[in-house]
């Protein structure tokens, strides 16, 4: 129960520093979120290291149905943010793939995800903790170093709009989406969090909002859909 509860930390910890970073207006108080959250996360991270990685692999039961319905939700919002933005910038591929995306996923959750029964949804092994440690030392060692980066960045780009708190708070949504990659048991759960990372990644990629850095967001994002509707696929299969 104890790695449990370490798992779940992990996961859920950085969606709330995502918040307050999100609505954290102070440059002072946005570094001071990232650096804690940052040692915060670190911290567990070896925890899980050192009580968990002489073990077998252990399973844990999450309730999945609830929980499942959420990410469902969470995906057709997601959907429709991802249609909206390809309309509105004329790109054509991602519309056709996010539709086909949505699609097979409605038509999966509505045909065949009643007759699954996962009953473990989590689990950890030495593998997805080692994982577990790039994600949460690597990983925010990244944020903490992007906080003087960009700082130095839009005092050379003032023609950038500065939304460094939507920044900070995608990239810990990203460390928390990872963490749910690592330590999924379910396909669908890792479909899930596949998706939050390819919004994410999007959202990234075109931070500054310059035509270049909104053509490569759309790119990336394409490839990914692309990924997600073989991914898909495969789940049907």
């Amino acid at each position: 129960m104890q790695i449990l509860n370490l798992l779940l930390y992990l996961i859920l910890f950085p969606l709330i520093a995502a918040l307050f970073l999100l609505v954290e207006r102070r440059d002072s108080g946005r570094t001071l979120i990232v650096q804690l959250s940052a040692i915060a996360i670190g911290i567990v991270s070896l925890v899980l290291l050192v009580l968990g990685f002489n073990r077998d692999t252990l399973l844990y039961a999450v309730g999945s149905e609830p929980v499942s319905q959420v990410m469902f939700i969470i995906e057709m919002i997601l959907a429709v943010f991802i249609l909206y933005l390809g309309i509105r910038y004329r790109k054509s591929l991602t519309v056709v793939l996010i539709l086909l995306q949505a699609g097979l996923l409605v038509w999966f959750e509505t045909s065949l995800a009643g007759n699954l029964h996962i009953e473990n949804n989590l689990f950890v092994d030495q593998f997805s903790i080692i994982m577990a440690l790039i994600i949460g030392i690597i990983g925010t060692l990244i944020c903490v170093y992007a906080v003087g980066y960009m700082e130095t960045y839009h005092n050379r780009h003032k023609e950038i709009r500065d939304r460094r708190g939507i920044f900070f708070g995608i990239l810990f949504i990203f460390l928390a989406a990872m963490f749910g990659l690592v330590f999924s048991n379910n396909l669908l759960w890792v479909f899930f969090f596949w998706e939050i990372t390819t919004v994410c990644s999007f959202l990234l990629i075109g931070y500054s909002e310059t035509e270049e850095a909104t053509n490569n967001s759309f790119l990336a994002l394409s490839m990914n859909l692309l990924g997600g509707v073989a991914f898909l696929v495969a789940l049907i299969w």
